[in-house]
């Protein structure tokens, strides 16, 4: 029951909901810069898994994202998950397709070992 009271008092319900909106855009512009790399966003809320094509290795993909300074974990043979703290502020989320940016950069490079 405290669990609850605090998530009220402190707006987290109302965050998910906002942060929600900006990290849709942000994934969709990831999207949109990167088609031949990312395939697909899934998931709700703040819980989303970024798919990406067949050709690329779900660990080098993993690798370089991790690299570049975020955690994530694999869902499935081609989809990496992520889940950003529910009182994640819009600046953060940023900073975390910042660095998907940043590793899709590199993924996206025609040197990149894609196996």
């Amino acid at each position: 029951a405290r669990t609850l009271e605090l998530i009220e008092q402190q707006g987290i319900e109302k965050n998910v909901a906002a942060q929600s909106v900006v990290l849709d855009q942000l994934l969709t512009d990831l999207q949109n810069k990167y088609p031949d790399d990312v395939k697909g966003i899934t998931g709700a809320g703040l819980w989303r898994g970024i798919r990406f094509d067949e050709k690329l290795s779900t660990h080098k993909v993993a690798e370089t994202i991790i690299k570049n300074g975020l955690i994530t974990g694999e869902s499935g043979s081609k989809v990496l998950r992520f889940a950003p703290a529910l009182n994640v502020t819009t600046q953060e989320l940023k900073i975390m397709v910042e660095r998907l940016d940043q590793s899709f950069s590199e993924i996206s490079k025609p040197d990149f070992s894609r196996v």
